[in-house]
């Protein structure tokens, strides 16, 4: 199901040439559905850059890997589900490789005969109507009071640089090399796999303004569905070795964990001003943090807004610890050590720009 999306709420508009920066956000290709079962689930945490880049010779969602951050290290868990629930595989780019890396990920081969409709290729779950703000997202309720898991998923809880919630206008890459590894999937249907379940404000550093924010993704998934006779890759260069094929098995599953984080927490912090060692925003600088009763009790807040404590409801706890959605989105969270519960590590969203710019 497509639908269109206006300005303010994250979607893409216009796409023109590659790697340009557009006044108003790309129409992104939307759907209101999770089917159940996917036959693998990406996620992707830590500091980290995402882009849709819509343009005519492909449609692909880019990841620029921040590579800036103190002690933060791009590692890559992979999972099987069935039999032995042991990884198959973790994968370390480490700061002393050099940063020309490139990750691909897509789904190969055609349907046997009888294989059905296939999805698009790239899509992103939006559950209108959004709002970060309001009390039925925030508590993740349908118009009847009901837990509604979905709208914990919307694609929009993701942090988006480009949005009227932050800068509203295009943000520029100060150097592209500090932006890899890159990892480039060209299948996959991405929402919010993990969602904070504390309340955040927004500090403007230069007037040192504090304003109300909202909760955010954590984690960013991506359910990769196919069907017999096709085949999920992932490589990492050029040779056999350095790929791994996810064939259709009946009753299997896989699930790939891209996590660039510290090794371990060892006391709260905030990496998010981390961001604009790589971007710029014209001078403009935000910064995150836990929303506070006590502190922010002068802030101007809607009724509807809720922050600083916890939630409650069984369905976010369970979304939140990586429990059982479903859609099987969040199973098997133990692999996502990236983070923080006070400001997390979390990705970030560039809905004005296309294609990120590549390292001469």
């Amino acid at each position: 199901m497509s639908t269109n999306q206006d300005e303010d709420n994250g979607g893409h508009d216009n796409q023109t040439a590659e790697g340009a920066n557009q006044d108003k956000p790309y129409d992104l290709p939307r759907t209101s559905e999770i089917p159940p079962n996917p036959k693998i689930s990406l996620y992707f945490t830590g500091l980290m850059l995402m882009t849709y880049n819509g343009g005519d010779e492909y449609k692909r969602v880019e990841v620029g890997v921040h590579n800036r951050a103190a002690n933060h290290t791009l590692k890559i868990h992979v999972k099987k589900i069935s039999s032995t629930a042991d990884p198959l595989l973790e994968l370390q780019f480490d700061h002393s490789r050099p940063w020309n890396n490139e990750i691909y990920f897509q789904v190969e081969g055609k349907p046997e005969e009888g294989g059905g409709q296939a999805r698009e290729r790239v899509e992103f779950y939006q559950n209108d109507p959004f709002d970060r703000d309001s009390l039925s997202q925030e508590f993740g309720q349908d118009d009847f009071g009901e837990l509604s898991i979905d709208d914990l998923r919307d694609f929009r809880w993701m942090v988006d640089f480009e949005n009227r919630e932050l800068h509203g206008k295009p943000v520029k890459i100060m150097n592209p090399a500090s932006l890899y590894p890159r990892i480039y999937i060209k299948d996959g249907l991405f929402h919010t796999a993990r969602r904070t379940r504390r309340t955040f404000t927004k500090i403007l550093q230069s007037v040192n303004e504090e304003s109300y924010y909202g909760a955010l993704a954590h984690v960013v998934g991506a359910n990769v569905y196919f069907k017999k006779g096709q085949r999920g890759v992932l490589r990492w260069g050029d040779s056999d070795e350095m790929k791994l094929t996810f064939p259709f098995e009946p009753g299997t599953s896989y699930k790939i964990a891209f996590v660039n984080g510290p090794e371990e927490y060892t006391k709260p912090h905030n990496d998010f001003i981390n961001y604009y060692d790589v971007l710029t925003a014209g001078g403009e600088r935000y910064n995150l943090r836990a929303f506070s009763e006590k502190r922010n009790s002068g802030l101007q807040s809607d009724p509807d807004r809720r922050g600083g404590e916890q939630l409650r409801g069984s369905g976010e706890d369970e979304i939140s610890r990586g429990g059982t959605g479903d859609g099987g989105e969040t199973r098997g969270a133990e692999i996502l050590r990236g983070g923080s519960d006070i400001v997390p590590c979390a990705p970030g969203f560039l809905s004005r720009t296309g294609e990120l710019p590549v390292q001469s």
